[in-house]
């Protein structure tokens, strides 16, 4: 199964390390990893707002080893599609829209999804519950 990582999940990641089992299995499957380019954008601005340039490296060049998937024209469509229906902000439209055109589970911390189909939600150890945005 393909698998879209959320950017909540990649800033935890590359912050305290959390991930286990099957979150990591799907994260170095890079040959199933879909990655919208929204994400690559959140986590390289996130992490150069905290002073975090080692681990934006890190985290980036593992995410460019993935299928790196571009907002076209369509996918901006469905997007807003997904936006209006779930009334999710602008990133995570473009993030659900492209997990689903993909065929992939969506990976993530962010609250917004929650009970959405083909979302599975991570817990991190430390508080066993999710982030709110990413």
């Amino acid at each position: 199964m393909k698998s879209v990582i959320d950017s909540s999940v990649w800033i935890e990641q590359m912050r305290v390390g959390f991930p286990r089992g099957e979150l990591l299995q799907a994260m170095e499957d890079t040959g199933r990893l879909v990655v919208p380019t929204i994400t690559l954008l959140e986590v390289r601005k996130y992490m150069g707002r905290f002073g975090m340039p080692q681990q934006a490296a890190n985290a980036l060049g593992w995410m460019m080893s993935g299928h790196v998937v571009d907002l076209t024209g369509d996918l901006a469509l469905s997007s807003a599609t997904a936006g209006l229906e779930h009334k999710l902000a602008l990133g995570d439209c473009i993030i659900y829209a492209t997990a689903k055109a993909q065929g992939a589970t969506l990976w993530t911390m962010d609250a917004h999804f929650a009970g959405l189909p083909g979302v599975r939600m991570v817990k991190t150890p430390a508080t066993g519950g999710g982030r709110r945005g990413g």
